[in-house]
């Protein structure tokens, strides 16, 4: 398997798909057939370009910083 960084100012769309990983069937065919590694996988991320004639996505709420990471002890 090979890993390419993107710059991010390349990329025009990211979806993040955990559900598609929630059936036992799936994940499994995805862990051995596909990545063939011995960790579970938790989550896939499609990147790449929405179509040409897509409209644009208007922005996401997104949680205050704070609420997600707990300060250093």
């Amino acid at each position: 398997m090979s890993h390419r960084v993107v710059p991010s100012s390349h990329i025009r769309s990211i979806a993040e798909h955990s559900q598609a990983l929630e059936g036992d069937v799936t994940r499994q065919e995805l862990q051995h057939q596909v990545l063939h590694i011995p960790e579970h996988p938790q989550l896939i991320i499609r990147i790449g370009w929405p179509t040409t004639a897509a409209a644009e996505l208007p922005p996401t709420p997104r949680r205050d910083l704070r609420s997600v990471l707990l300060p250093s002890s």
